[in-house]
């Protein structure tokens, strides 16, 4: 099996049982035939929960030929890529899922735990501490950010292994 990994664009087509065909823009894959849709755009299909446009997904499947549409991806699975670079940090943590985090607060954060924030966060919610503003467990930032992070983790995961995305 195969992967492209990359972003969602959106859905030419929706059922109400979860198959979608849309349009994905691939920044990697691990199949030489697909190489050349590194970049560019190609037609997906598959069943999903949900999809959103600012998420990086990894998409396993495998390429096939559609005889009336031609060259399509058909995902057998995904996952959601959590957020890798500094600035996907700072988006994620200034989406408004964690009250009161902005642009400064969250620049504070990723600037002192690093590319590894979440994860960070996540193994050790006290790392939070080291963040100026953030100094004791229950202050206005902490509580938030770290049930928020816990309980997203907690969705996230009981979503992938509800789905088979999870391995156990």
């Amino acid at each position: 099996m195969s992967y492209i990994k990359g972003n969602y664009r959106k859905s030419i087509y929706t059922s109400a049982q979860g198959y979608h065909i849309g349009l994905f823009k691939v920044t990697d894959t691990d199949d030489e035939a697909l190489v050349d849709y590194v970049d560019r755009v190609i037609t997906f299909t598959g069943y999903f929960h949900e999809l959103n446009d600012m998420d990086t997904y990894l998409f396993y499947g495998k390429l096939v030929n559609h005889q009336k549409y031609g060259e399509q991806f058909q995902v057998d699975s995904y996952e959601r890529c959590k957020p890798e670079e500094k600035d996907a940090i700072i988006e994620f943590l200034t989406s408004g899922l964690f009250k009161g985090i902005g642009e400064k607060k969250a620049k504070a954060i990723v600037d002192v735990l690093g590319k590894d924030t979440l994860k960070v966060i996540l193994e050790n919610p006290d790392n939070l501490i080291l963040i100026p503003g953030v100094d004791v467990p229950g202050s206005p930032i902490y509580v938030p950010l770290v049930y928020g992070l816990l309980g997203l983790a907690s969705v996230i995961l009981v979503h992938e292994f509800s789905h088979g995305i999870l391995s156990v």
